[in-house]
């Protein structure tokens, strides 16, 4: 298995937890609509704003993605103690009408919040990570069913899966033996990986398989660290230790933030390709957790749809995409498959599927020219 999997966001649907949340009718798509233009055309894709609740969309983006210059992907999963979220695009491969890009799960384990306004402590969704016998066994039924599909991904001969929020699961050693018996006795032995948005020295992950360098969240902590490195050691102790207070002053920062008519941070992606030349992400995941590393690429990254003042912008300038397909290549020929953010997730300025200001992109993706 070489090449990257692209990560693919199923949040294009209605969905009642959301009508009760925010509104009903709400998507991720609001979050675009409600800028004004020139701005709002840079996060509309193509093909326009599709619904991942319709079989016919999903049936074209799986086309689009299989006629891309990389035609795999890793699949958000919504789990949330029993009760399976956004799954519409989970069914539709189930269903097996219709032939799928190569794929993996990534469990988005995470709860549902407020954060995007500044509100964290304003949970959506609660996210118990539960290890009852009927949810475990719930969770894993549905798992291995997709493990056992003929285009799930699988590293020498074992499937893979990937947990999205690992510094969120308490007890994290006891939650994945209780899940990797689980597995057993369903007859499926997946590789199990984390992905590291930043580095928590304090966390425990020898239970686990591999770690996955994930981007851009890595290179915007790592750089967070650098200019103020005190402060980041010292905001990851207190949401270790009192989550309630990081949250009550995230918050706060978030809130005076949004305000603002740009981004309050940003980064160059030259940057970011400084710090890939000097192998500086995988030399600091394989010293702090002693794992393989799964590599992570991006090429774009602005958050200010879903946060807007207080978001973070990555920028460009010519050659940019010459070297960001480059360490594409590099990365599929060093070490087989490594995740690539992202083919959809417009809302964070991270899509690499076709957009209304890039109908040209995989012309300049498959080749530097």
């Amino acid at each position: 298995m070489t090449g990257p999997f692209l990560t693919f966001f199923p949040q294009f649907c209605r969905d009642p937890i959301n009508d009760g949340a925010w509104y009903p009718g709400f998507t991720d798509w609001d979050l675009i609509r409600q800028l004004e233009e020139p701005l709002r055309s840079r996060f509309l894709p193509a093909a326009g704003c599709y619904d991942l609740a319709d079989q016919e969309c999903i049936s074209r983006q799986f086309s689009s993605v299989r006629s891309s210059a990389w035609p795999a992907m890793a699949l958000y999963h919504y789990f949330f103690d029993g009760r399976f979220v956004l799954n519409g695009v989970e069914r539709f491969i189930l269903d097996g009408r219709e032939p799928v890009p190569p794929f993996f799960i990534i469990w988005a384990n995470e709860s549902w919040s407020k954060r995007w306004i500044g509100k964290p402590r304003q949970i959506i969704l609660r996210q118990h990570h539960s290890l009852s016998r009927e949810c475990v066994t719930t969770h894993v039924r549905r798992l291995a069913t997709l493990f056992r599909h003929p285009s799930y991904a699988r590293e020498n001969g074992r499937p893979i899966f990937v947990l999205y929020a690992p510094f969120d699961i308490p007890g994290v050693s006891e939650f994945l033996r209780t899940y990797r018996r689980a597995f057993a006795e369903a007859d499926v032995d997946p590789l199990i990986g984390f992905c590291v948005p930043y580095i928590d020295p304090t966390f425990d992950g020898r239970d686990f398989d591999f770690c996955v360098e994930f981007q851009p969240r890595l290179f915007i902590n790592v750089m967070r660290s650098r200019h103020r490195g005190w402060g980041m050691r010292a905001a990851i102790a207190l949401k270790n230790r009192v989550p309630w207070v990081f949250d009550h002053v995230t918050g706060a920062v978030d809130r005076v933030r949004r305000g603002r008519s740009q981004p309050s941070i940003s980064l160059s992606y030259q940057e970011y390709l400084d710090l890939v030349e000097k192998d500086y992400f995988v030399t600091a995941l394989e010293q702090a957790y002693r794992l393989p590393v799964r590599r992570g690429l991006f090429f774009s990254w602005n958050n200010y749809p879903r946060y807007r003042g207080s978001a973070v912008q990555v920028t460009h300038r010519d050659g940019d995409y010459a070297a960001f397909v480059r360490l594409a290549e590099q990365m599929k020929a060093k070490q087989g498959w490594f995740l690539l953010n992202s083919w959809n997730e417009w809302s964070e300025g991270a899509a690499l599927e076709p957009g209304l200001q890039t109908p040209d992109l995989y012309e300049r993706i498959e080749g530097p020219g």
